[in-house]
């Protein structure tokens, strides 16, 4: 049996000035705008014969759209994954994602997901999404990054917590070791931030960026190589924000290969492990369903008291989240 052909290209004119990937969303509204962004990205989108790469980039209506549909991918495996689950009820749960789970698929990457355990999990979920790659998945965290995490047990929950993220009364607290301590116990972080336009995975401080706002306190210090433990409140949720904000203050987390240092330190402190140094330990928020106000917390990892212990540390840390 000979191959099937590869999918057409699709092509059209388009007639207004407007982004590229919303140009996109209009005329193949079967897919995500995420799933779009990735196709331009990927250099599957020609305009006027030309790859765009950002889907930011503004149309000014005229032109030739070209788009190499990929064929649809296989559905995603469902795959039991053991997970510490804080919360559960019809609506929603609440549950502690380890350092390097990713969340959800994404190009090279289909199994071992956050999503592929939610499946198996709550195997409707597979059909009550419109994007499967996105199903459950309410907010993200980095593959690096541990701790509280909320997920959606129907589109409805979903849209509804997401809008509580956008008018930001989701309350956030992290835990950060940083490679040193800031000059101010306490204060606050107020910058734009915009896409690294020669790397496109980093962020940067810059003008132009959209604005991103975290409070920090220092909860311990005196640890080799002067680093310390702070709490972080983000009041924004831009990618990356914590991480940036902190390298961009002189504080980079520590473990950090993208913002930090890019190799580990050594001497007394001993080397850093492969993970970064960033812990979600709060979340607050209101149940869509029952109209209550819901609070988790997760304690400092165990793994982070054992590291500074090897360190020498032997002053007082936060007890619980």
């Amino acid at each position: 049996m000979s191959p099937e052909p590869p999918p057409k290209p699709i092509c059209w004119r388009n007639e207004t000035a407007q982004r590229l990937d919303r140009a996109l969303q209009h005329q193949l509204p079967q897919y995500s705008r995420a799933f779009l962004q990735r196709l331009i990205h990927d250099g599957a989108v020609h305009v006027d014969r030309r790859s765009w790469r950002l889907p930011g980039r503004r149309l000014r209506g005229g032109e030739l759209l070209r788009v190499q549909e990929p064929p649809p991918p296989a559905p995603l495996a469902a795959q039991a994954l053991p997970l510490h689950w804080h919360y559960e009820d019809a609506q929603l749960a609440v549950l502690e994602k380890p350092a390097g789970l990713v969340v959800q698929p994404g190009a090279g990457q289909r199994d071992g997901t956050l999503v592929n355990a939610l499946l198996a999990r709550w195997p409707e979920l597979r059909d009550g999404f419109e994007d499967p790659t996105r199903a459950g998945i309410v907010h993200r965290l980095d593959k690096l990054t541990s701790g509280l995490l909320i997920v959606a047990r129907d589109a409805c929950t979903q849209r509804a917590l997401q809008d509580q993220f956008a008018a930001r009364t989701v309350e956030k607290r992290y835990y950060a070791l940083v490679e040193r301590s800031p000059r101010e116990a306490r204060g606050v972080i107020d910058t734009p931030l915009i896409r690294d336009p020669e790397q496109r995975h980093r962020f940067r401080v810059g003008r132009g960026g959209k604005r991103a706002v975290s409070r920090y306190r220092t909860l311990a210090d005196g640890f080799p190589r002067g680093r310390a433990l702070l709490e972080i409140r983000p009041e924004t949720g831009r990618t990356h924000q914590i991480r940036v904000q902190l390298a961009h203050l002189g504080c980079p987390v520590v473990g950090d290969r993208v913002y930090g240092y890019r190799k580990a330190r050594g001497g007394r402190a001993g080397r850093t492990p492969e993970r970064h140094f960033l812990h979600a330990c709060g979340l607050g928020f209101t149940h869509p369903q029952r109209d209550e106000r819901l609070t988790f917390v997760s304690p400092l990892p165990t793994a982070w008291r054992r590291l500074l212990q090897h360190w020498g540390y032997a002053g007082p840390l936060p007890q619980d989240g």
